[in-house]
């Protein structure tokens, strides 16, 4: 038998044991005689209870809720079932913006003309510092925009068109 098994056989003679000393203890106060003849500190117990001695402890048990203090039933009731939690939805994925370099313009210091900035118009002109929303511009240079992101930097270089 494993740990476990043996622990709830314990348990569960424990309880009718106390059951019975309940039942035996409660017949003596109503003056009725006792089942056993000796003196003893704690009456006897049939190895073997009859039918009508576990009814009569668990109605007694039952009854007058020995395992609290103040002998009432509780005022909250028992549910073994644990109440499901609410689980919060991930939130949706960060979308990363699809920048374009359509120009750089000036010389130092230099400006570029950016589409796809969050919060922005395409075409807008930007320069070394800027900030839109979490996008910071870092540098600019003469065929390069350097654009610094939370957990992303992009490198933003002007394509050479064909003669």
């Amino acid at each position: 038998m494993n740990a476990s098994r043996v622990d709830a056989i314990l348990f569960a003679a424990a309880i009718i044991l106390a059951s019975g000393a309940a039942v035996v203890w409660r017949g003596t106060l109503r003056g009725e005689a006792t089942p056993t003849a000796s003196m003893s500190a704690f009456p006897s117990l049939p190895i073997r209870p009859r039918a009508q001695v576990l009814r009569e402890a668990a109605r007694v048990t039952v009854g007058s809720n020995l395992f609290r203090l103040s002998r009432l039933p509780a005022d909250v009731r028992f549910a073994r079932r644990v109440p499901v939690v609410a689980v919060q939805a991930a939130p949706p994925p960060r979308v990363r913006p699809r920048l374009v370099l359509k120009g750089i313009v000036g010389g130092p210091p230099w400006r570029a003309i950016l589409d796809g900035l969050p919060g922005s118009p395409p075409g807008t002109i930007v320069a070394t510092g800027g900030v839109f929303e979490t996008l910071t511009i870092a540098a600019i240079t003469r065929d390069t925009v350097v654009v610094q992101g939370a957990d992303t930097t992009w490198r933003l270089t002007l394509s050479r068109g064909t003669p």
